[in-house]
């Protein structure tokens, strides 16, 4: 059985523009990921991280197992395998 909820129009107000800040976020999320891919192609390293996943036993790039390994090395590996991770997640 449905139920009934009865909101004030401040409640209602509130609630829509929290409802449309998080779209707004997810659609800056979604814009963020094109800009990094848009550098990595533009300056190469594109599978540069694949590449290291693959030199050190894992299957790809998306490997949790890699990510761990790479931020273990720390520097640039640490930053790449979260950048993997971010794009690895938002596909699924």
């Amino acid at each position: 059985m449905a139920r009934k909820i009865i909101l004030r129009e401040s409640e209602l107000i509130s609630l829509i523009e929290r409802v449309v800040r998080e779209q707004s976020r997810l659609s800056e999320d979604k814009k963020w990921m094109q800009k990094a891919d848009d550098d990595i192609e533009k300056r190469g390293t594109e599978g540069v991280f694949h590449k290291f996943c693959v030199d050190n036993g894992f299957e790809d790039g998306c490997s949790k197992g890699c990510w761990d390994k790479a931020k273990e090395k720390g520097g640039v590996w640490g930053r790449r395998a979260g950048l993997a991770k971010a794009f690895c997640e938002s596909k699924h």
